[in-house]
């Protein structure tokens, strides 16, 4: 609302995984993500509700594949605000806020057992989730788009993007 335009930089390769804001008076910051622990970043979406740039992270970490997280940035100096943890959902593919609620809604995957050589009518082995975090919730937990894990592969297997929530009104 203020005309700043945010950006995210990933790259794997180099280790830059980067915000950054571009003002309208001209002045560009840069926040490194690699140090909060956000690797691909994805889902780059801005809250008005609470003055919050939310980003989370595409890459799955084989340490903990059950469980990702969501950081919440000021929109004025970037600083880290808030940090929510999806158990449930191993990376982000997507999120966006409902402009009005502030809650923030995400989808992923979660990635099973890879087969060494899938085959084209095998079930696929990734399942798509979807959590909604209410303001001021530190931990959610993902539900399954399509089906159970014995029946995913139809559908919204792998989600990418979200629907604009602007004129959603509901109740959970």
């Amino acid at each position: 609302s203020q005309g700043t335009v945010y950006v995210l930089n990933a790259d794997s390769h180099t280790y830059s995984d980067i915000l950054w804001a571009h003002r309208p008076d001209g002045h560009i910051d840069r926040l490194v993500l690699d140090k909060f622990g956000i690797d691909d970043p994805m889902g780059l979406c801005v809250s008005n509700s609470d003055q919050r740039v939310y980003v989370g992270s595409g890459y799955m970490d084989p340490t903990s594949p059950e469980q990702t997280e969501v950081y919440g940035f000021g929109t004025e100096d970037l600083g880290l605000q808030r940090r929510v943890t999806i158990r449930g959902m191993g990376s982000v593919t997507g999120m966006v806020v409902h402009p009005r609620s502030g809650m923030l809604w995400v989808i992923g995957v979660r990635i099973g057992e890879r087969p060494l050589l899938p085959g084209v009518m095998d079930p696929v082995f990734y399942q798509g989730y979807m959590a909604v975090m209410r303001p001021g919730e530190e931990e959610v937990e993902a539900i399954p788009l399509t089906g159970t894990e014995g029946t995913a592969g139809s559908d919204l297997a792998l989600p990418t993007s979200e629907l604009t929530v602007d004129e959603l009104d509901l109740q959970l």
